[in-house]
Parts: C-alpha cells; sequence; structure tokens
C-alpha cells in the first residue's frame, strides 16, 4: 500500500513526516477529512474563527488532495 502524508495548516504549516498507508485515493480523501473535526476539537483555542486545513501528499510528496474545515462563531446579543 502507497505511503501518504498529512500536512496541517492552522496558522502554522505541521509537516507530516510519517505518513500513513492508504489504499487509494478514496482512502486518502476519507483520512484527510476525518483528521479535520479531530483538530478542530483539540486546537480550539481563543477567538471566534479558526480553519483548518489538511493537505494530503504522496509518496513523492506531491500534493494530491487537500480539505478545509472552517469554524465561525458570532454573538446575537451585546455582551
Amino acid at each position: 500500500m502507497p505511503r501518504y502524508f498529512f500536512d496541517i495548516a492552522d496558522g502554522d504549516l505541521r509537516i507530516d513526516e510519517t505518513g500513513t498507508k492508504c489504499a487509494d485515493l478514496d482512502a486518502v480523501r476519507s483520512a484527510a477529512m476525518q483528521i479535520l473535526p479531530e483538530i478542530a476539537r483539540f486546537e480550539i483555542g481563543n477567538g471566534d474563527r479558526h480553519t483548518f486545513t489538511v493537505i494530503a501528499r504522496d509518496a513523492d510528496r506531491h500534493p494530491v488532495f487537500t480539505t478545509t474545515l472552517s469554524l465561525t462563531g458570532l454573538w446575537l446579543v451585546d455582551r
């Protein structure tokens, strides 16, 4: 099975040096999209706007898929 690397961008870029074996490109897509909620769950800090991006790269380190999750909070009352 080929190895793919899942880099994470959220203001900083974290390069995946280990990689994950995936059976095919559909598995790469699925893995990239499943990572996003986990990142958001643990990385939400201060502020009401957050954007998390995963860039999947193949064994030659060429990008093959990207996905982004944006979270926006908006107060509906005076604070």
